[in-house]
């Protein structure tokens, strides 16, 4: 076979691989990986690893090479180290060949581009929490849940956990660490809307001996428990934290504590679990804006009101999913059962 006919084959192949299941992880220890979890393409460690980490928390978007110099080297970092920068680059631009990810020198610095929507862990994980979010504030705990659930799955470890020797690392790795935190304690949240107090008690009570004075992970703490039918228990946790937090920091505990203790006391019917209301549809919740196309969704609009049945058809591309689900957004409060999606 020539030579340059097996070379395409090789390149061929690797694209296959990647439309399979590459992608970089910062979520845990940096790399490059199928997403089976298997390491797919080795980087070696040290600069040319803390460069792919930097740049895949950047999403797409360009970092200048000064920014780049101080979070890889600090204070040490010279005009000299953009040259080594730039074979730090290289050696990367090497291993990105054939995985569907490539390293590109802008007008300033340097940017990681992705042909995958989900291909960096961070940006997935962003995705699906702020997804996650938005429902649990609209009053939809079941469908928050699951999409925080999604995104904490992402992580396989601390984050960045083998580039913390670069100046970047600990405060990169310190506000992951904050989000992941803020999004579990969003999931449990949602679980307990739920009324699944009794299934969380133990995972709250993990998380508050690690966030030792976190008082949103303490109050979550004491509705779960109040449900559970241990409001003794309760009442304890809440003067737990007020001793630490008088004895160690010599503060008190916030009015949004206080103000569960109380009800703890009187046994309100506030610290209950609501009934959730009536989830009324399973639509994805769109994270950018629909432009345009106000004449189609006004003819599908008027189709669906004469018929049972109505098919939308097109090229692929044009976005006929995406103008069917704004249409059955629209039309929720029409049907007494709402509106559903159900893909085949």
């Amino acid at each position: 076979m020539p030579a340059g006919r097996h070379g395409q084959l090789v390149m061929l192949r690797n694209e296959l691989l990647y439309d399979a299941a590459m992608g970089v992880r910062v979520l845990g220890p940096v790399a490059l990986f199928l997403r089976d979890g298997a390491v797919a393409v080795a980087v070696p460690k040290g600069k040319p690893l803390a460069l792919l980490a930097m740049l895949a928390l950047a999403a797409g978007s360009e970092v200048s090479v000064d920014r780049l110099l101080l979070g890889i080297w600090g204070d040490d970092a010279t005009p000299r180290h953009a040259k080594t920068l730039q074979v730090h680059a290289s050696v990367l631009r090497s291993r990105l060949v054939g995985t569907g990810l490539s390293l590109v020198f802008g007008k300033a610095g340097y940017r990681l581009e992705t042909t995958h929507d989900d291909a960096i862990d961070v940006v997935e994980f962003e995705r699906l929490a702020n997804i996650g979010l938005a429902a649990l504030a609209g009053g939809r705990p079941a469908q928050s849940s699951s999409a925080l659930a999604d995104a904490l799955r992402l992580w396989t470890g601390p984050a960045l956990a083998n580039v913390l020797d670069a100046p970047f690392g600990p405060d990169e790795a310190d506000r992951l660490e904050n989000r992941r935190w803020s999004v579990l304690q969003a999931r449990l949240e949602a679980d307990l809307a739920m009324g699944l107090g009794p299934t969380v008690v133990d995972e709250l009570g993990a998380l508050v001996k690690v966030k030792t004075f976190d008082e949103r992970a303490c109050g979550l703490l004491v509705k779960a428990l109040y449900r559970s039918g241990r409001g003794a228990a309760a009442l304890e946790a809440i003067q737990d934290l007020r001793h630490r937090m008088d004895e160690e920091l010599g503060v008190v505990i916030g009015p949004e504590l206080s103000k569960l203790e109380l009800q703890v006391l009187q046994h309100s019917d506030a610290l209950l679990a609501q009934p959730a209301a009536k989830i009324r549809d399973n639509l994805p919740q769109e994270t950018s804006s629909f432009v345009g196309r106000a004449d189609e969704v006004l003819e599908l609009q008027n189709a669906l009101s004469s018929s049972r049945l109505c098919t939308v058809t097109g090229s692929g591309g044009l976005g006929k999913t995406r103008l069917a689900l704004r249409v059955a957004q629209s039309l929720v409060d029409e049907y007494e059962d709402g509106v559903w999606l159900v893909e085949l």
